[in-house]
């Protein structure tokens, strides 16, 4: 059984939590590799023996859900307002299969977000 499994709405409640403002920049702040462009938020993984049947129906799946929740939407637009983008990404690789959403990092937008929560305007 792979972490596709997890029941939707968990999975989206789960993203939700991630994406408030504090979470964020801690995760932006505390990446293992600073310089890397992206830092994921959500993903979903499998064994190499489950690829097939991960990438045909889980994947897409996964990916639809996040992409047209209403909720996640509307936390998403203020992110974006501030330059931040949202991607896809993931590997194929000995140990599995795995699809991830991510935040790219923008140093403008980082910058904009910690003054957003240092003023206490963040939840506004």
């Amino acid at each position: 059984m792979g972490a596709w499994c997890i029941d939707p709405e968990h999975r989206a409640a789960y993203l939700r939590g991630r994406l408030q403002p504090e979470h964020i920049l801690r995760d932006l702040t505390a990446a293992i590799q600073p310089n890397r462009r992206f830092v994921e938020l959500i993903g979903i993984k499998a064994a190499v023996a489950d690829s097939r049947d991960f990438e045909r129906t889980f994947e897409p799946e996964f990916k639809h859900h996040i992409e047209t929740d209403p909720e996640i939407a509307a936390i998403l637009e203020p992110y974006r307002a501030m330059g931040f983008n949202f991607i896809w990404t993931g590997y194929f690789d000995p140990t599995g299969v795995e699809t991830s959403y991510a935040i790219e990092r923008n140093p403008a937008a980082e910058e904009q977000l910690q003054a957003l929560l240092a003023s206490g305007r963040a939840h506004d």
